[in-house]
Order: structure tokens, then C-alpha cells, then sequence
């Protein structure tokens, strides 16, 4: 599904702050993580809650249209994982392809082995 995705560092605002006026200006979710904050929204609302979010002085990281998979597939054995990387890898560096999109997810056991190599 393609939808407005904003990405925010933990610096620029607090996550009260921020649900309040991502979903004033029209944001469907509003999801907290190590890193920092994202913000979803509907197409038809991107530019409102781009502009709201730069009226309130929280600068963005990244703000775009992407591809949020609906369901994701879980990853759990760390040969499929290499080989879904190395997969990755050569699709991104073929230069007839412009994005690459997935709904895998890693299991944590994956990533911290992933991570070890």
C-alpha cells in the first residue's frame, strides 16, 4: 500500500507533541522506535503533514511516498536471510531498477546474527 511516510529523530520533538499534531493534520499512525518517530499518512494528506510538521519547527529526516506492506513474511533461518540480502543487493545495483521494496522481517535471532558477521 503506498502511503506518506515521515521519518523524525527523537531530538526534534517529543512523541506527545508530535501524535498531537500528526494527527491535527490528518495522519493515520503515529509509530515510536529506538530511533526515532514515523509518521503515516494518506497521500491525499502528505503535503498537510509536511507543511504542519514544518510550521511547528520538527524537522524531518526523510518524508516521501512509499510502499508499507500490508502483511509481512518472517525471516527466521539465516541462509534465506543471506540470500534475500544478496538479492537486494544485486536488484539495487542494476541500474534498470529504480526502488526495491519487501515485506520480509528478520526475526530478532536473524538480525543479531546478520549484525555478527
Amino acid at each position: 500500500m503506498h502511503l506518506g511516510q515521515v521519518l523524525i529523530a527523537k531530538e526534534s520533538a517529543t512523541e506527545d507533541q508530535l501524535m498531537e499534531l500528526a494527527l491535527e493534520s490528518g495522519a493515520d499512525d503515529v509509530i515510536s522506535s529506538d530511533d526515532g518517530y514515523e509518521v503515516r499518512c494518506e497521500i491525499a494528506v502528505f503535503d498537510t503533514v509536511i507543511h504542519a510538521l514544518d510550521e511547528a519547527g520538527i524537522k524531518t529526516e526523510s518524508a516521501e511516498i512509499a510502499y508499507i506492506p500490508t502483511t509481512t513474511a518472517p525471516v527466521d533461518s539465516l541462509a534465506t536471510a543471506k540470500t534475500l540480502e544478496k538479492l537486494h543487493e544485486s536488484l539495487d545495483d542494476n541500474d534498470d531498477v529504480q526502488h526495491v521494496f519487501s515485506n520480509q522481517e528478520f526475526t530478532d535471532e536473524v538480525n543479531a546474527a546478520l549484525e555478527a558477521e
